[in-house]
């Protein structure tokens, strides 16, 4: 069997990279940003985010896998799991 592996995108910022390795199995490697006090990480947060959620849609008849560094606790008291879990929710990742 060959498994062929072609690269479908790179983020600009570094932040996740997605890879189809078979006909519908789609891998995305990402690396949230660390966590810090404020605005500005909610917000970068939030464009990674509405990134990856691009590249669901467009790819949305694959299965897809989301694996990494999210740097945030997972806990639902934590606002920053709650919006990787909404998207977690929306797209049935689980």
């Amino acid at each position: 069997m060959d498994i062929h592996v072609k690269l479908l995108h790179k983020d600009e910022g570094s932040r996740f990279i997605t890879v189809m390795l078979a006909k519908q199995l789609v891998l995305n490697c990402v690396y949230l940003p660390c966590h810090s006090a404020g605005t500005d990480y909610e917000v970068e947060l939030s464009s990674v985010l509405a990134r990856l959620e691009g590249i669901l849609d467009k790819y949305s008849d694959c299965v897809h896998i989301v694996a990494g560094d999210y740097n945030f606790e997972c806990s639902a008291s934590h606002k920053r799991y709650n919006m990787f879990s909404d998207l977690v929710s929306t797209y049935n990742l689980e």
